[in-house]
């Protein structure tokens, strides 16, 4: 009877589990339709991502807040951001496995024009459709 308690429980848990609990990144799991638009002072990652009622909606954060150059390395940095004023050229590329990652060239700090590249499903959250930052 106790087992049969436990498996009810377990199986109600992961039926109310809802697309927006990833609280450390993993966007990528519940968002489609990624892509990378800019102007002069912002870098905005858009997405369709999924709701808590299944629904979707489009949602976009402003990476420039939150990635920074340190030497020619992209870095999270929430609140010190400013990548665009310091990268002469930044790129979007999705892999073979779907994991997305910002490239940036020419980057101040770095004697060499060479891609630095950082991973964006590590910090980005979707909740309840909305791309989030993770402080």
């Amino acid at each position: 009877m106790k087992i049969i308690n436990v498996l009810s429980l377990v199986l109600l848990t992961t039926f109310f589990i809802k697309p927006d609990v990833a609280l450390a990144g993993g966007f990528e799991k519940t968002c489609s339709n990624l892509k990378l638009d800019r102007d002069k002072t912002h870098l905005y990652l858009s997405a369709t991502c999924v709701k808590r009622n299944g629904q979707k909606a489009n949602s976009k954060l402003d990476l420039n807040k939150y990635i920074a150059n340190h030497n020619g390395v992209l870095s999270w940095s929430p609140g010190e951001g400013g990548l665009i004023k310091s990268c002469g050229r930044i790129g979007f590329y999705i892999d073979l496995k779907g994991d997305s990652s910002l490239t940036g060239d020419y980057c101040i700090g770095n004697p060499q024009p060479f891609s630095s590249m950082f991973a964006l499903n590590d910090h980005i959250s979707n909740r309840n459709g909305v791309l989030v930052p993770d402080l």
